[in-house]
């Protein structure tokens, strides 16, 4: 506990119930280079970061979770897989 917490009679940041976790759409997807050369190539991306929760793609699963959301757009009463 700290002093401020202390002071102000609060209780300690572990007392509280963790955030619930929320799935990522993953919809911001930042292409990765190997070299400058390549860069803006998006034929040539070795991977690819999702700005919102930081995880690290593959091309090929970038693919796939294009193709999921091409999917849902067309077909809105479709469920949604989570990741």
């Amino acid at each position: 506990m700290s002093f401020l917490d202390r002071l102000l009679h609060r209780s300690s940041a572990t007392d509280t119930e963790p955030a619930s976790e929320q799935s990522c759409i993953h919809v911001a997807l930042i292409p990765r280079w190997e070299s400058a050369a390549d860069m803006g190539r998006p034929e040539l991306a070795t991977g690819y970061r999702c700005d919102s929760c930081g995880t690290m793609f593959t091309p090929d699963e970038v693919h796939a979770l294009r193709v999921e959301a091409f999917a849902r757009l067309r077909d809105p009463s479709e469920p949604r897989s989570t990741n």
